[in-house]
């Protein structure tokens, strides 16, 4: 029997082998794929609860096709961000919310009908509008960030090392003369 997690030893075994110029990098490439994969973990199982919500409404209602077709349209967001982590995840982010808007819209009109019950109504707006609010922090975030680094100008490491002009003299234990 193989030991779970052996993906991950092999990751950690390849870590130690980058260059000190390229960790930044690729540390911060790491970062982005993981808010990726939590952006679009989050989004699918949202997704999933609004399909196990509408299999409770009628097949004739037009509400339950809606609503599974919003949610299909928010996971189309999802398909380019997981084949490839190089795609602009801002970009990906910010279609995730113009298309949760009309979701919530039509969940909001099935819980007023009675279709969908008010908890799993009310449950599935929060997680939704807590996803939206993320989005929006991370948003805020990301601004920040390029102020402060626009503010502070390039990194430490960027500026070229200079050797030093003479080794500093070690001046304890001398008597003045």
């Amino acid at each position: 029997m193989e030991p779970a997690n052996i993906k991950d030893t092999t990751k950690d075994s390849t870590a130690g082998s980058l260059s000190d110029s390229s960790k930044g990098t690729n540390s911060l490439l790491l970062y982005r794929e993981k808010e990726g994969v939590f952006f679009s973990l989050k989004t699918e199982k949202l997704a999933t609860a609004v399909y196990m919500i509408t299999g409770l409404l009628p097949e004739s209602e037009p509400l339950k096709w809606r609503l599974r077709n919003n949610a299909l349209d928010v996971m189309d967001v999802l398909e380019p961000l997981l084949a490839d982590h190089s795609t602009v995840l801002d970009e990906h982010l910010k279609k995730i919310v113009l298309r949760v808007q009309p979701l919530l819209a039509h969940l909001r009109m099935a819980r007023a009908s009675g279709y969908v019950s008010d908890m799993n109504g009310t449950i599935l707006e929060r997680e939704f509008n807590a996803l939206i609010q993320c989005i929006h922090d991370r948003e805020k975030s990301v601004i920040a960030e390029a102020e402060i680094a626009k503010t502070l100008g390039p990194s430490f490491e960027d500026f070229p090392r200079r050797p030093l002009l003479s080794e500093p003299e070690n001046t304890i234990g001398k008597v003045a003369q």
